[in-house]
Formats: C-alpha cells, structure tokens, sequence
C-alpha cells in the first residue's frame, strides 16, 4: 500500500504518525522559492522531525528541532490531497501540501509548500 501512495504523490498520515516518512520524502517549494528536502527517516537540512501529531481535521503536525540539539525549532503541518486548512485555505488541496510556522493561521496561498 504504501508504494500506492508514494506513487501516487499523496501522503500517507497513518505512516507518517508511525515514525515512517517515506511519503513525505523528497523536495517541497512554496512559491516563494523556499524549499525543505525531507529523508526517508524524517531529516530536513540540519533538522530532526519528530512527535507527530494527527489533528481533528486530517493533517499531522510535526515539530522540527535542529540535529545538534540547539535551541528553537518550528512545525511543519502536512496536508494530504483534499484536507483544507480549517483556519482558511488559500492552496491547491488537489495535491499534497506542507505549511511551517510557529503557529498555523490563515496562510496565503504563496506559502504553501508542494512536491517538485
């Protein structure tokens, strides 16, 4: 099942809330040309992903810290095919997306990340 998903572009929550991020792996640009690179095993550019976290509405929340265990950090919420952002979405819900904050609001749509 899971080669399903990766082939078909989607995101696997189940997966990704057991520890297992191969749907999430590769290349993700927002408009803005900011892009985040994830690994099969949740690193993002000096970045652990960790504590997933599913929501009411379909989406995972990830926090992300830096690998050397230096303060600070963000998450990242990941949006499957068809799951909108209740808060107001502004993206392409026909296709997979990511959103990183502090918070997650009503973001425009130029800050939505999605699959090269």
């Amino acid at each position: 099942m899971a080669s399903e998903q990766t082939s078909s572009g989607d995101l696997n929550i189940d997966q990704i809330l057991n520890g297992d991020y191969t749907s999430l792996a590769g290349t993700w640009k927002n408009v803005r040309g900011q892009t985040f690179e994830f690994s099969d095993e949740g690193m993002l550019e000096g970045m652990n992903i960790s504590s997933p976290r599913e929501s009411s509405y379909g989406t995972v929340t990830l926090a992300c810290g830096a690998a050397n265990g230096a303060p600070g950090g963000f998450a990242i919420e990941v949006y499957p095919t068809g799951v909108k952002n209740p808060k107001g979405d502004h993206s392409d819900s026909s296709q997979p997306r990511l959103i990183a904050g502090q918070q997650f609001i009503d973001f425009p749509a130029e800050a939505y990340y999605y699959r090269e």
